[in-house]
């Protein structure tokens, strides 16, 4: 899993990074030229590389706890940004494999602009989820694209190119195991699909990226800081509590157990005695 979260609405002015879908003549951090029609929230919707810069800026802003926009001149024609990554950004890498984060590129046939998307997951069976903007259409919508025609989905008149790949995006499993019910030791159970685990106790921590809903931790540590209770899960990895997010279940006493266990070995002995007694008493 990525350690961002996946963006599936459209970006608003209340969002933490609005900013970087906002031009800035508007007073935002976009390099990018306002969109058709215009989003009165987000100025450079609806338009593919509006977006497409805002997502890829709100991704590095999110994990790296940066403000502004890295990314200001990702603001050319769709198609060409594999060109502006070579001139402006030559330390962003480029492939054929889809990752998490990335920008996705098609080329336009004839007098077509091409168009880019953001991969904001990508699926068990290949497939890729896609963040995307339309100019003259939709200012957000999201895809489930298939790579089954060589082009992930696009039409004949959109050939890929390549994905654009965010240096801020962690690849690989970077976070722990989820683990068994184990009720001799310290573990909390995640509620939500979107919990945070970060390298530190608190909100300066980076991302790692997000425990797993209804997953099971163990924790060896709790503590408190911006107004959060803190649950060591792993060593420099840390998740946050409240009420609804995650439910703590600490370790049941031993020595409770077994004088639970001891009484009721003395309830059973008592009334095998009493059966015995009984015997004996029949008996005479």
């Amino acid at each position: 899993m990525a350690n961002f979260t996946v963006r599936t609405t459209k970006p608003s002015r209340s969002d933490k990074y609005a900013k970087c879908y906002i031009t800035k003549g508007s007073g935002g951090w976009s390099g990018a030229i306002k969109g058709s029609p215009t989003d009165s929230a987000c100025d450079v919707l609806s338009n593919c590389v509006g977006y497409v810069q805002g997502r890829f800026c709100e991704i590095d802003n999110e994990i790296t706890g940066n403000t502004g926009n890295k990314y200001y001149y990702l603001n050319c024609n769709a198609e060409y940004f594999p060109e502006r990554v070579r001139d402006v950004y030559p330390d962003l890498k480029m492939g054929q494999t889809p990752k998490a984060g990335a920008i996705a590129v098609w080329e336009g046939a004839g007098s077509l602009a091409g168009h880019v998307a953001v991969v904001e997951r990508v699926n068990t069976d290949g497939s890729i989820l896609t963040s995307e903007s339309a100019y003259d259409g939709s200012p957000f919508y999201t895809r489930i694209r298939y790579n089954s025609n060589g082009r992930w989905g696009a039409g004949p008149n959109y050939p890929f190119r390549t994905f654009i790949y965010n240096p801020a995006v962690k690849e690989g499993p970077d976070i722990t195991p989820t683990v068994p019910r184990d009720e001799t030791k310290n573990q909390i159970k995640v509620l939500v699909d979107d919990l945070r685990v970060r390298t530190q106790p608190n909100l300066k921590g980076v991302i790692l990226g997000f425990a797993k809903k209804d997953g099971i931790y163990n924790y060896y540590k709790v503590s408190s800081a911006d107004g959060l209770t803190w649950y060591q899960i792993a060593d420099g990895e840390y998740i946050a509590y409240a009420k609804g997010w995650a439910e703590p279940l600490p370790a049941k006493d031993p020595t409770e157990e077994l004088k639970k266990e001891i009484e009721s070995l003395k309830n059973q002995v008592a009334t095998l005695t009493s059966k015995i007694n009984k015997a004996i008493a029949d008996l005479k």
